[in-house]
């Protein structure tokens, strides 16, 4: 930390803010950082950036996971959510925003922003030959309440470095992308289009998506009473969107063609999902791709749509008087 304060000095005797950064991982110093906003003209160029920064330019993002960072304030949201990306194990802090009595922030600490992006227990898997084990990082109380519940091993600096790295690794294998904005509004204007009966052609409605998607969350209710009538229990169960039962009502369902439950599935998922949670339901996993018997891409999809929403507005564009 004395070494943070001193780059703090630094940057504040250069006409920056006084925040000062170290980067320290199995006790060598990887790098240091200060805040370079003014002498930068960058807004983005705080003191943790300008350490992760250098790091990831010479020896790579791999070399930062499970590193400690030294700062002599408390990381901002964009900070934070960077070393969250990037595998930081520890944060050690010099002062805090509410100690400064910072309007701008609100509330905002480190600890709400880990309780809003966290995780109870995180599970990377480990398979070397015969063994199957996995790693697991702790995010919450909870979480460790759990993992105090089953049987376990303390994990050596080696199994650490090595699941990091895997990460850091597979990371760099994600051949597939969708895009990062705009799919809300893409869902929303292509209810007509006809990309959802090539993709219910092939779609068998079997709902393996839905069970491997980790956020689907359909559920459905059964009530059962036993011969007398003197008993009855109410069971909760797994449902599909794509289960013809899943929209019956009074008559039939509503959704009968494996083109409208295939819209529901990915029209939620990807749009209204927004307005429901303020994210999209995709978390980038590609079980959804794996556990598809004929072999649906979601990303395909999407691009598909993407493709044919813009080539109705070029034609439109180019009609006398835009659409009809």
């Amino acid at each position: 930390m004395d070494l943070a304060l001193r780059e703090a000095h630094e940057a504040l005797a250069r006409g920056d803010w006084p925040v000062g950064s170290v980067l320290v991982r199995d006790g060598a110093i990887l790098a240091t950082g200060q805040n370079r906003q003014n002498t930068e003209r960058d807004v983005t160029w705080h003191a943790e950036f300008d350490a992760l920064r250098r790091v990831m330019r010479e020896r790579g993002v791999e070399a930062l996971a499970g590193a400690t960072v030294y700062s002599t304030m408390e990381p901002c949201p964009m900070c934070a959510g960077a070393m969250k990306l990037a595998g930081i194990a520890r944060l050690v802090l010099g002062t805090r925003h509410a100690t400064l009595h910072r309007t701008d922030l609100g509330t905002y600490s480190v600890e709400t922003f880990g309780a809003l992006t966290g995780y109870d227990l995180a599970l990377t898997e480990l398979v070397s030959g015969e063994r199957h084990a996995f790693l697991v990082d702790v995010g919450t109380e909870a979480g460790a309440s759990v993992l105090a519940g089953v049987p376990q091993t303390p994990a050596g600096a080696a199994t650490i470095d090595r699941a990091r790295s895997d990460v850091a690794e597979a990371s760099q294998h994600m051949g597939r992308s969708m895009p990062a904005a705009g799919l809300r509004e893409l869902m929303a204007g292509s209810h007509d289009a006809d990309r959802w009966d090539e993709v219910a052609s092939r779609c068998l409605t079997c709902g393996n998506c839905t069970l491997a998607c980790p956020t689907c969350f359909c559920t459905t209710v059964e009530d059962v009473t036993d011969l007398t009538g003197d008993h009855a229990e109410r069971w909760q169960h797994w449902a599909s969107c794509f289960d013809l039962d899943f929209s019956y009502l009074h008559g039939g369902p509503v959704r009968a063609s494996a083109n409208s439950r295939y819209r529901q599935w990915l029209t939620h998922k990807l749009g209204t999902w927004h307005d429901q949670f303020g994210s999209s339901g995709c978390v980038g996993c590609g079980r959804c791709i794996v556990w598809c018997p004929v072999g649906i891409d979601i990303t395909e999809e999407v691009a598909a749509l993407q493709a044919e929403a813009q080539g109705k507005q070029a034609q439109d564009a180019e009609t006398p008087g835009g659409a009809p």
